[in-house]
């Protein structure tokens, strides 16, 4: 029943597939230089509280999980964890477009890891489907004032509710064709299969296909466009929290003000504060003065000098 059963199938779902793979390392490749450009620094120590980190913020969200924000930052949260829990099902879908009844190790229909992993996959997806149309409400209607209007935002939010809408779609259609005899039915196939059950055997396969379909275009443009962008948070978030800086300490405090030109040097040091001075050309848009001055300005002519002190 899938697509790529054909050989047709087959050599256009490898051309898509190789083709985003060499379109995303190619857009990854200017975000690489960066990191390569940068000085090393050792960041392999302290593995305990670096992967406690990543307990905390990375898989349980604690900076969006706010009382400020709760509403929100709880959307945002199950939108992610749909994300983390559906990779493993991504990766079933691609293998099955090579060999039929694909299945990562213990995931099998059949199997109790399997059978469980799909039960928690169909809920973190209608989850997911649910949290997409309550962010789309928010962004439509109520329009929060810290939320910007966003074409990106706007795209993201559509092909995660597709990817997760047509995937809800094929376990129905699977079942209600038959396809999924090799074991138990995950619960979204059960709900879903009398509802389709209606349909033709020949309308059935059309619609999975096109559902089929669907979902690889959705995902492989995903994979393209995440890294131009800003949710391309989502692939550097976790390397970002477990390489974290674990040694950063207060800054010193720095006063802005700029002394009057009254005062005396030892004035600033007596009240227990450093100044050093720092000199810059006056910008194209400065004021000048109102008097005309008697002689061309010259390259010669001296640069306005910036005091700023830190107290120690």
């Amino acid at each position: 029943m899938r697509p790529t059963a054909s050989t047709l199938g087959l050599v256009v779902f490898c051309a898509m597939l190789l083709a985003s793979i060499a379109i995303f390392g190619y857009l990854i490749e200017s975000r690489v230089a960066l990191l390569r450009a940068a000085l090393p620094t050792a960041r392999f120590d302290r593995w305990r509280e670096r992967w406690s980190g990543v307990l905390t913020q990375f898989l349980g969200q604690r900076r969006i999980l706010s009382p400020r924000y709760l509403g929100a930052g709880l959307m945002h949260a199950l939108i992610f964890w749909g994300f983390l829990a559906v990779a493993l099902n991504t990766v079933q879908f691609v293998g099955d477009g090579f060999s039929a009844g694909f299945h990562l190790p213990f995931l099998g229909v059949a199997q109790p890891i399997g059978i469980a992993y799909r039960a928690l996959r169909d809920l973190f997806e209608v989850a997911v489907v649910g949290m997409v149309l309550v962010a789309a409400f928010r962004r439509l209607v109520l329009r929060p004032e810290r939320l910007t209007p966003s074409w990106d935002a706007a795209l993201i939010l559509a092909m995660i509710f597709t990817l997760m809408a047509t995937d809800l779609a094929m376990a129905g259609l699977s079942a209600a064709l038959g396809g999924d005899a090799a074991g138990p039915r995950s619960p979204a196939a059960s709900l879903l299969a009398p509802a389709l059950s209606g349909a033709s055997p020949a309308a059935g396969k059309a619609l999975f296909a096109a559902c089929w379909w669907s979902h690889l275009v959705t995902l492989l443009g995903f994979l393209c466009y995440l890294p131009v962008s800003k949710h391309f948070h989502v692939v550097t978030s976790l390397p970002s929290v477990l390489f974290r800086r674990l040694d950063t300490g207060a800054l010193p405090a720095i006063d802005l003000e700029i002394p009057s030109a009254s005062a005396s040097p030892d004035s600033s040091i007596s009240a227990g504060r450093t100044c050093w001075t720092s000199t810059r050309a006056p910008s194209a848009g400065a004021a000048r003065p109102l008097v005309r001055p008697t002689r061309p300005e010259s390259p010669s002519t001296p640069r306005r000098s910036t005091r700023t002190c830190a107290r120690r």
